[in-house]
């Protein structure tokens, strides 16, 4: 399933299981089907608009054509589905329409759906979007390509980037920010200068990243079993503000101003999002670890979600090897700050720090920080020390012989 909303005719539509769909969304509180008849296509799972244009994808029923006709409805103006097209994600670009397809790559056609090009270099595209005259294609081949479409039918690429497998959807911000669903992963990537893109936020999904959008500073992300929401305002510390588990599989995402949408195979559905009250909030951190040898440090990413000033007057720690820096600021509404803390060890003994962040928000004067140091520098995805452990017949096994192999450890005990 995709969701396009089209803001000014106060609808959604919807490119689904059923074929497609529109939705009356100008009261979001009580949607409701304006699709009579028999919805087009079948098995749809890509839309795109342009002004009155609709174009909807899915792999039984091709490519269809659809002209808008006001208040939900529309009527069929063509289809292109050759031998062996797999068509997915799609983008207008003036009066060509770039349409993604697995094992083809980026086709490019005219409004009357005669194919114009493609985009060299691309073989295996999974979804396209497009900021001016810029397109972020994302292959299965290639990675994240980046192309130059200022002449639309005749697309140059300019970068690629390897991001890894998985790769599902993309979208973009304002800012150059791009997200890409990459089932177990959400990737974040700096594309402000598009020919040097850089990956700054490679994060576990916790599912299945299947589709992704993004408005601002938000983005969300159907996980399939749920649907999340990432702060991505400082690109490289991108993190999770917010999670609604799914009524069956969420599968698809739309931002709309303050409104959510997510489409699921069970139930399609909005949400409000909350734009922060009159009073200055910042992010809830309770607990960090430090990791390291003999100096050892962390990034506290402080952000003020209110409306009004915060003022950060003091973060003080009741362990004086914990090192602040800065210990005060004042944030303006949405801005960030990142604090430094560090510490330099003596011992390899584990401790703990109870700090406190002093502010004038109203709801919470004073927040509590637990810090873990952990000088042995021993965390998650760190290369184990070598060990040995005895089997039940007595035999040593070192772990280094199984460098690179799945271990499975199963410990018996007499309790």
């Amino acid at each position: 399933m995709d969701v396009v909303p089209d803001p000014d005719a106060k609808l959604v539509y919807l490119a689904a299981y059923a074929g497609g769909l529109a939705i009356d969304v100008e009261d979001p509180t009580n949607m409701r089907l304006t699709t009579s008849g028999t919805p087009p296509g079948r098995r749809m799972y890509w839309a795109a608009q342009s002004d009155e244009d609709l174009v909807i994808t899915g792999r039984e029923s091709g490519l269809i054509h659809l002209e808008l006709t006001g208040a939900g409805g529309w009527t069929q103006q063509g289809t292109y589905d050759p031998d062996g097209f797999n068509p997915e994600g799609l983008a207008w670009i003036g009066e060509a329409l770039y349409v993604a397809a697995q094992d083809q790559g980026v086709v490019v056609l005219d409004g009357s759906l005669a194919v114009m090009g493609s985009v060299p270099g691309s073989s295996n595209a999974m979804d396209i979007v497009v900021t001016d005259t810029i397109a972020y294609v994302l292959d299965r081949d290639h990675g994240l390509m980046v192309v130059d479409v200022s002449d639309a039918f005749d697309p140059q690429p300019i970068a690629e980037l390897d991001i890894g497998e998985g790769a599902q959807s993309l979208a973009i911000n304002d800012k150059g920010v791009v997200v890409v669903a990459a089932g177990g992963r959400v990737i974040v990537i700096d594309a402000s200068t598009p020919e040097a893109p850089e990956i700054v936020a490679d994060l576990e999904s916790g599912g299945t990243a299947f589709r992704v959008d993004v408005a601002g500073d938000i983005a969300a992300v159907a996980n399939w079993q749920d649907t999340r929401i990432y702060d991505i305002s400082l690109p490289e510390c991108t993190y999770l503000i917010g999670l609604e588990d799914a009524t069956d599989v969420s599968t698809s995402v739309a931002l709309q101003d303050d409104i959510l949408y997510v489409g699921d195979w069970d139930v399609f559905r909005a949400y409000q999002l909350d734009a922060g009250g009159a009073s200055p909030e910042y992010t809830a951190v309770d607990y960090l670890t430090l990791n390291g040898q003999d100096e050892v440090e962390t990034t506290l990413v402080v952000r003020n979600d209110g409306a009004m000033e915060l003022d950060v007057t003091e973060i003080r720690c009741d362990d004086e090897r914990i090192q602040i820096a800065p210990t005060s600021f004042t944030l303006a509404p949405e801005e960030i700050e990142l604090v430094r803390l560090s510490a330099s060890l003596s011992s390899t003994n584990p401790w703990s720090s109870d700090c406190t962040i002093a502010s004038n928000d109203e709801d919470e004067s004073e927040a509590s920080l637990y810090l873990d140091v952990n000088p042995t520098g021993v965390a998650v995805g760190d290369i184990a020390p070598d060990w040995s452990v005895p089997d039940l017949d007595g035999n040593i096994h070192n772990l280094s012989d199984y460098a690179g192999k799945i271990v499975v450890l199963t410990l018996f005990s007499s309790l």
